[in-house]
């Protein structure tokens, strides 16, 4: 027997419960290691104190179920939720606007909600795939339920996730925008004209010119010219109500307020849109006009006649008659007027008559008892003829100074020189025949006729005129030659006493159908005025311009302006009017802008210079071509 034997050693699975032990045990055996919670491996047992030991985490990404009885994932030892569809971060919160989630897994188990791709967004929150990133986020630029370019004068910075379709803001009180698709404030640079003013610097509009002022899509528009014959008391009309001051027409001036005819004598040209009320002016010195209303110089043709003379001609007064007073414009032809009983006059062209000595002073009788013819040679002297035999048909003799004995013939008392004489005018037209001079017994030379008597020259009417007999012209002629009255002129022809009337020019305004006309009512074909034409002289529409007629040209087509340009309003006057470019076909806009990718134009008109270019139809583009001329180029979208 062995006293002191050695300490032997316990098996790998066995362990002593103390020191001084007989025997070794397995101490684990009756240990339960088995996991308290979710996500945990059972613990190792200490095999020499029988204690179980830390419990181990289960792998991640292990299936497991939550507190609250929803599927999880093990996670560093905890039982982590799984987001459902549409959720995401660590709380599983809804995907908000414009993001989705396909949900949580094992692996990631409350994955971040994924954006959408750029302009687009989703229709609601809690979305579970790039499929709900369906609506469009409108670009900036543009607004609106169809995202479709911002109007002029309005503009858009673009949508947003949570409100892709933001309208189009409006630009500041007399901002717009220089064309369509403005995309911030800043786009509202160009000034929109007032009222009163127009045109690239929007400046007051000119005297005969009004402007009601400009809009977003037209923000500098042209002043607009007042209607023929009207215009404005002054610079900055703001409406055509401001065209309230008549224009004068030639012939006529301002008095009182009112455009009258200028009276006989005067002559006007009438106003202007800068001088609306003309004055009437005076005509040359001697001249007068035959009708009230004259428009030219030209008019003063009329002889305003002095003291002595009368008459259409201003022919002077005969012997026995006068004219105390000039004419005057508005009568510049007064009639001679017949000497008083007692008084006469000696000489042609008299302004006053004298006293007649014959008569205050007569002959007293001698031979046949009769006194001799009273001839009055000077304001205070008069002779008397000889006296002859009483007894009628008796010879008689008188001496007469330079002639000798002049045989003559009593009767009724005196002797007769001339009883029984003929005188003769010597064959000529015009002339009466000589008197026989009872002083004397002997044919004065053959007498001027009196003007306005009848005769024939060239086998044609005429009248006696100073001793020559002058074509009487017949209507629709006039003139010295005259020659039918041409176009705008007409005449009612002669009269023994104006044989040759000039033709007169009709009323401002009128011409005649043709030539010859005959009175003033032939004067019924109207003048169209400039920025007017055709039969009717109706305005020239847009595009189109006038000069006016002439009495030859009445009616003239109004001018067409040329290519590519057109008129900024109806009533234009010249081809200088013509300063409005019209927009080619692929441009568009006041500026006959370049017509963007989606936009089409076919090019302005006439009357619409300067359209805006049209944007393709709905699900069509232009696929990125610019300048488009017409909506065939507008292809369906691919996709």
């Amino acid at each position: 027997m062995n006293p002191r034997p050695a300490c032997l050693d316990c098996p790998s699975d066995k362990w002593t419960r103390g020191t001084g032990a007989s025997t070794c045990e397995d101490l684990c055996a009756s240990t339960d290691c088995s996991p308290t919670q979710q996500c945990r491996l059972e613990a190792p047992c200490d095999r020499t104190s029988g204690n179980c030991l830390a419990y181990p985490n289960a792998p991640d990404n292990v299936a497991c179920t939550t507190d609250a009885n929803t599927a999880g994932s093990c996670k560093s030892g905890s039982c982590v939720e799984l987001c459902g569809p549409g959720e995401g971060g660590a709380n599983c919160t809804a995907c908000g606007l414009g993001y989705y989630s396909a949900g949580g897994s094992l692996v990631n188990p409350t994955p971040d909600c994924t954006s959408c791709p750029t302009l687009k967004t989703t229709s609601g929150t809690g979305s579970t795939t790039s499929l709900s990133c369906s609506v469009n986020i409108c670009a900036a630029g543009k607004g609106g339920s169809s995202c479709a370019p911002c109007a002029m004068g309005f503009y858009s910075p673009g949508g947003s996730k949570t409100s892709p379709k933001t309208a189009c803001v409006a630009c500041a009180s007399g901002k717009t925008t220089t064309g369509l698709g403005g995309t911030s404030s800043n786009a509202c640079s160009v000034n929109i004209c007032s009222a009163g003013t127009g045109g690239s610097t929007c400046s007051p509009c000119a005297q005969g010119f009004y402007s009601t002022g400009g809009t977003i899509s037209n923000p500098k528009p042209q002043c607009v010219a007042c209607q023929s014959g009207k215009t404005t008391s002054g610079t900055g009309g703001s409406s055509a109500a401001s065209c309230s001051v008549t224009i004068c027409a030639p012939g006529k001036a301002l008095t009182g307020g009112v455009c009258t005819n200028c009276p006989l004598g005067y002559y006007s040209v009438g106003g202007s849109i800068t001088s609306p009320g003309a004055v009437c002016s005076a005509c040359p010195s001697g001249f007068s006009t035959g009708v009230t209303g004259s428009t030219s110089k030209a008019a003063c043709v009329v002889p305003v006649c002095p003291a002595g003379k009368g008459g259409p001609q201003c022919a002077p007064c005969v012997a026995g008659y006068y004219q105390p007073s000039a004419g005057t414009v508005d009568n510049p032809n007064p009639s001679c007027l017949q000497c008083d009983a007692g008084t006469t006059s000696l000489t042609a062209g008299a302004a006053s008559c004298i006293e007649d000595l014959c008569v205050t002073q007569p002959c007293g009788g001698d031979t046949c008892k009769s006194p001799g013819k009273c001839t009055q040679t000077s304001p205070t002297s008069r002779t008397c003829a000889a006296k002859v035999n009483q007894a009628d048909g008796s010879n008689c003799t008188v001496s007469v100074s330079g002639f000798g004995s002049v045989s003559g013939s009593c009767q009724a008392g005196r002797c007769d020189l001339c009883f029984g004489k003929t005188c003769s005018n010597g064959g000529a037209t015009c002339r009466n025949a000589g008197t026989c001079d009872a002083a004397t017994g002997q044919c004065g030379s053959p007498v001027v006729a009196d003007d306005g008597n009848t005769c024939t020259i060239n086998n044609k009417a005429g009248s006696c005129q100073s001793g020559n007999c002058v074509q009487i012209c017949s209507s629709g002629s006039g003139g010295p030659n005259c020659i039918s009255c041409p176009k705008g002129f007409f005449s009612v022809g002669g009269n023994p006493f104006l044989p040759t009337p000039d033709c007169k020019q009709c009323p401002a305004g009128k011409t005649t159908s043709g030539i010859k006309a005959t009175t003033s009512a032939n004067c019924s074909v109207p003048i169209c005025s400039a920025g007017y034409g055709g039969t009717t002289c109706t305005i020239c529409p847009q595009g189109f311009y006038s000069t006016g007629g002439s009495a030859t040209t009445p009616n003239p087509t109004c001018t067409q302006c040329p290519s590519g340009k057109t008129t900024s309003v109806t009533g234009s006057t010249s081809s200088g009017k013509c300063n409005v470019a019209v927009c080619k076909a692929g441009t568009g806009g006041s500026t006959c802008s370049i017509c963007v990718a989606g936009y089409y134009s076919t090019g302005g008109t006439l009357t619409n210079p300067t359209a805006a270019c049209t944007q393709c139809p709905s699900k069509k583009t232009l696929n990125n071509a610019t300048a488009s001329t017409a909506s065939t180029a507008c292809a369906p979208v691919s996709g």
